[in-house]
Order: structure tokens, then C-alpha cells, then sequence
């Protein structure tokens, strides 16, 4: 066992190994500017419930003291987050060792989380720290419940409500395990073990009633659900088809997704699930997969980016490990059994080999996705190295992620779908700066304007506008602003309280 999982981590480290280099991009860039110009004291303010945003103080805390230890070197943020992913995996294992008492499970289980496709994110964008401190917690607190050390896993939910809201699934996915674990037993074994869920609960109530202090759950992504069948139906489907297809150029997505999920129906059959001694184990893992899947859907919905599947995966290894359990009983019966067996084991090896060498070209596309978002800002300063206070940048044509979205979209490599802003401010070192993306539809104010456009390649270049000199403004909203022209200058006219603070439609991020 101790072997395998050595060979695990190598493995892991090895597949990993191509992005751990890769420079900030995007979000990393607004978490480390705070970091930078906030003291201890201004981190302890994001503890406060409030409706806006994600409620994530621990993430802050986190980022600041890694930005005080590290500073702007992106490989230790990396082995941080790489080093939670592992953890995770190992907790996987743990937790299918435990209710299977199979190694083989405990394994198998392991090794799917360990070289899932959709840790991209997690371990390559250093912004994604909350899924990778969130998933060591939540498995680990799953974990500890069911070892019974309820204590140990009430603590764990405390922790994983401050950097990440999957802590509302603790208790679900561990009243899941009750429920298949201890219902067929008898009606009071399973009054017994919900009972000893105390804690977790107790701490879970307090979580919530904290954020309805502030306002209640919001974020700047989410819509409504509605219809929540209709959504609902199609957002399973659009997860199942993310889950089984290895989107890289190794292999039309479309195909994969038809091949697979035919492979997935015959293994289903063959083994004969009715028969199995791990059933259990597979309802629970499934049950888990599914039950966070509609979680992220109902909170986020239609937001689909890989890292949401990334608690889901977890779930979904166990059910995994559960089959492996399974195929290594059947490789002993008869020829039949051995066959199905057989493929069964082949095609979950394919699964994952091919989704470790997806895994490692995206690790090289992040490593790309970095340096040209630090292109970009040192092109920009060496067009513009000392801008006078006040002064605003105007870009055309910022990029917002290394190439095309892999369908439906909503993930990585990014560029600078967010944060340009926070990188100038970084390498400016002050924040007397403002940073417009076109199209805006807040006017460029200021001593001085300063247009760019920066290029397909991500070459950065004088607009022609600045090449000729003449600032003029630009505005979006014809409700909000009256521009006239003159031959030699554009002359803005904002109405309060634009006028009175040009910096104010950024406060949010200060």
C-alpha cells in the first residue's frame, strides 16, 4: 500500500511537473495586490458576513501571509496547492479504504482524484487556492466523521466555511454515508449515528446564520435556475460530458463523450451491479457526485468552469473504486466475469492515462498563459514607465484567456479575464492608476489618457489615437454621459458623483 502510494505521488508529481512554473494570471493578480497593500488588520476585515461577493476571509489570510513568504515567485504557490490536491487524493483513498477495506478500492480511488483533468485549475491558477485548501478540508472532514472523531470534523467545517462555501456539503454527503451505511441496519442504529453529527451540524447552523447577518448568500456569477428541471437536466448532462471527456487535441471531445459514456453503460452491465459486494460503496460515491453536482448548479448556475468538478471527482473515485473492487473479485470467477473484468480495468486505465497526459499538456499551457500576462504588463511599462498621478491606461483587445474555451466554456488557461488592473498596480507600485478595458462604459479621466492595444500574440502596442496625441474621451452610456467634439479635443461632461470620484466604480476591489 505504502508502495503504491509513493508511485502514486511520483506519478503526480510528474504529470504536474509542467506547470508548476506557470505565472500569475487574472484573479491571482487582484489577491495578491491586496496582500501587498493591506496590513493584518485590513485581512481580518473580510471576516465580516456581507452579501456581495464569495465569503472567503481564510483565502485572504492565506494569500497574504504566502505573499509575505514568497513574494511574487509563482513555483511555492504552486507545491502549496499541489501538495493540498495530494492530500486530498490521500484522503479519498482513506475514506474508500474505509467503507470498502479494499486496498485495490482504496487505490483506485486515489489515483482518480490524484491525476483528475479538472485539477488543472486547482493546482495551476494560483487564484484557485480555495479549492485546493477547500478539498483537503472537506475530505478530510468527511473523513473524520467516519471515523467517528466528530470533534476533529467539526473543527475541519469551521475551517473549510472560511475559505470556500463547499462547507454546506459536509453534512449532506455525511448523512449520505449514514444513511446507506446504517439505515439497513436497523432504525436506530441510524438515529445513533446522526446523532454523534453534532458538531458538524452545530457549526454548519452557526455558518449560516452568520451570513444571513450580512444579508444572506450572493455572488457576482450567479443567475436563476429556472426551470430548475429543465436546468438542472442539462447541467447534469453538461457536467457528465466535462467529467468523461479528456478535451485536448488527442481526441475529438464529441466522440470521446459518445464512446465513453457507451463504455460506461456496457461496464455497468457486465459486472452486473446487482451483484456486487461494494455496492454500497458505489451509491455513496455516486450519491456524492451527484448530490454536489446539483449543488454547484443551483449556486452557480450557468457557470461551468473544469474546477466545479473537482468536488464532484471526489465522489465519483470512490464509486470508481468501488468498480476496480469489484473487477479484481470477478478477475477470480469465471470466464465471463474475467472478460467483463478485464475491460472494465482497461478502460478505467485508459481513462486516466489519458486524462494525466491532457493533464500535463494544460500544465504547459498555464506555463504559456503566465508569461504572456507578464508580457503584457512589462510591455506596458516600457511604453509608459512613469505615468503622472491620476493618469488612465485604456486597452483594446486585453485577452482573456490563452486560447478558445473548451465547450461550455468558463475555463483555463486565463489571461486576464480579471485582475489587469491589480498587475499594474503591482508593477507600478501605487494605485493613483486607472486601468479601462474597451468597450467601458466608465470615461477615461484624469491628467492623462493613454490608449493600447495589445495584440493576438500579446504584444503590446500604442493605440493610434495616443500615437497622435489626442485623448479623447469614450463612454458607453449615452444615459450618463454628453460628449461634445470640437476639431482639436473631445470634451467630456460626466454628471455626479462619476465627476466627483472617477475611482469610485473600482472601490470594490480596494
Amino acid at each position: 500500500m505504502r508502495i503504491a502510494a509513493v508511485a502514486l505521488g511520483a506519478v503526480a508529481l510528474a504529470v504536474f511537473a509542467s506547470g508548476l512554473t506557470a505565472g500569475f494570471v487574472s484573479d491571482a493578480w487582484i489577491f495578491l495586490e491586496r496582500a501587498d497593500r493591506h496590513s493584518l488588520a485590513d485581512v481580518f476585515t473580510y471576516a465580516e458576513a456581507q452579501r456581495s461577493g464569495f465569503y472567503r476571509p481564510g483565502i485572504e489570510l492565506m494569500f497574504w501571509v504566502e505573499y509575505r513568504l514568497f513574494g511574487l515567485d509563482p513555483l511555492p504557490y504552486h507545491l502549496l496547492a499541489l501538495a493540498c490536491h495530494l492530500g486530498t487524493a490521500a484522503l479519498i483513498g482513506a475514506i474508500a479504504l474505509h467503507i470498502t477495506r479494499q486496498r485495490i478500492a482504496a487505490i483506485a480511488a486515489a489515483a482518480v482524484v490524484a491525476l483528475a483533468l479538472h485539477a488543472h485549475e486547482v493546482v495551476f491558477d494560483v487564484a484557485d487556492l480555495h479549492n485546493a485548501l477547500g478539498g483537503v478540508l472537506l475530505s478530510g472532514a468527511v473523513y473524520a466523521c467516519l471515523r467517528r472523531r466528530y470533534i476533529l470534523a467539526g473543527l475541519l467545517a469551521a475551517a473549510l466555511f472560511t475559505v470556500d462555501e463547499s462547507g454546506l456539503l459536509v453534512l449532506p454527503i455525511v448523512a449520505l454515508y449514514e444513511l446507506v451505511y446504517q439505515a439497513p441496519r436497523s432504525r436506530a442504529a441510524l438515529i445513533g449515528a446522526t446523532r454523534t453529527l453534532g458538531p458538524v451540524a452545530a457549526v454548519t447552523v452557526l455558518y449560516v446564520l452568520w451570513r444571513l447577518t450580512g444579508g444572506g448568500f450572493g455572488n457576482e456569477v450567479a443567475n436563476a435556475c429556472k426551470p430548475v428541471l429543465d436546468c438542472l437536466g442539462s447541467g447534469l448532462t453538461a457536467f457528465a460530458g466535462r467529467f468523461m471527456v479528456r478535451p485536448d487535441e488527442l481526441i475529438g471531445p464529441r466522440a470521446f463523450a459518445l464512446g465513453g459514456g457507451v463504455a460506461v453503460v456496457a461496464i455497468v452491465l457486465l459486472l452486473q451491479p446487482w451483484r456486487w459486494v461494494s455496492g454500497r460503496a458505489a451509491i455513496f460515491g455516486a450519491g456524492w457526485a451527484v448530490g454536489s453536482t446539483v449543488f454547484f448548479l443551483l449556486a452557480l448556475w450557468s457557470y461551468f468552469p473544469d474546477r466545479l468538478l473537482y468536488i464532484p471527482t471526489m465522489g465519483a473515485a470512490i464509486a470508481i473504486g468501488a468498480l476496480a473492487e469489484e473487477a479484481g473479485r470477478r478477475l477470480r470467477e469465471d470466464r465471463p466475469a474475467r472478460v467483463a473484468a478485464s475491460i472494465a480495468v482497461v478502460v478505467v486505465i485508459a481513462w486516466i492515462a489519458l486524462g494525466a497526459v491532457s493533464l500535463s499538456r494544460r500544465g504547459e499551457a498555464w506555463t504559456a498563459a503566465g508569461s504572456r500576462a507578464r508580457a503584457i504588463v512589462e510591455q506596458t511599462v516600457a511604453l509608459h514607465p512613469d505615468p503622472p498621478p491620476g493618469a488612465t491606461l485604456v486597452f483594446a483587445g486585453v485577452p482573456h484567456s490563452l486560447e478558445p474555451s473548451f465547450p461550455p466554456g468558463n475555463t483555463g488557461p486565463y489571461l486576464y479575464n480579471n485582475g489587469l488592473f491589480a498587475a499594474l498596480w503591482l508593477r507600478y507600485d501605487r494605485t493613483d492608476i486607472t486601468v479601462l478595458e474597451l468597450p467601458s462604459a466608465a470615461p477615461p479621466l484624469g491628467p492623462a489618457v493613454f490608449y493600447l492595444t495589445v495584440g493576438a500574440d500579446g504584444t503590446v502596442g500604442r493605440n493610434a489615437r495616443d500615437q497622435r496625441g489626442a485623448h479623447r474621451g469614450f463612454v458607453q452610456s449615452p444615459e450618463r454621459v454628453a460628449i461634445r467634439r470640437s476639431v482639436a479635443e473631445a470634451v467630456v461632461e460626466v454628471p455626479y458623483p462619476l465627476l466627483a470620484d472617477p475611482m469610485q466604480w473600482i472601490q470594490g476591489y480596494r
